[in-house]
């Protein structure tokens, strides 16, 4: 009894620390809620919402109540490409919300360090996007708020690459 109770300790002391590492920074699940990011994410907007999976977090939306109502879609985030910089133009990421730090973004990667964009509806046309800096917008242009309404985003806010969808 004491050798089964040691190595159950023992395989404990392993696999959460080892759990703890991976979700903090290799991948972790979380459920997409809103539109901004159809049709690539919740392309059945304006369906019933299927009720968030229990444990897994979700992505608040950032448009307004008036959007249509999307099924969830869920999906699985690469924590340490956001980490390490491992981004790419066309990528979809979840950032941290430039407007509110309680709130989680997933968006579309246009533009990195150095490149110049043209903007849908940000106060300058052109916009040379710094050092440190991403441009992220919504597959959505009706449905997201994005970088053409706060402007470039600094890469430390993102948060995890999108890697799979499950629907």
């Amino acid at each position: 009894m004491r050798t089964m109770l040691t190595d159950i300790v023992k395989t404990v002391a392993v696999v959460v620390p080892a759990l703890v590492l991976v979700h903090s920074n290799g991948a972790k699940a979380a459920t997409v809620v809103g539109a901004s990011m159809s049709p690539t994410l919740n392309p059945q907007a304006g369906t019933v919402q299927k009720p968030p999976l229990p444990g897994v977090a979700q992505l608040e939306p950032a448009t307004s109540s008036s959007a249509p109502v999307p099924s969830n879609d869920v999906v699985l985030l690469n924590v340490f490409a956001a980490k390490h910089g491992s981004l790419g133009r066309g990528d979809v990421v979840t950032l941290i919300s430039p407007d509110n730090p309680h709130v989680e973004l997933v968006k579309r990667v246009v533009a990195l360090p150095g490149d110049v964009v043209a903007t849908r509806s940000y106060k300058r046309r052109y916009v040379r996007v710094p050092k440190g800096h991403c441009w992220l917008e919504g597959d959505n242009p009706l449905a997201s708020q994005d970088s053409n309404m706060f402007g470039p985003v600094p890469l430390g806010l993102v948060t995890g690459r999108v890697e799979l969808i499950w629907r």
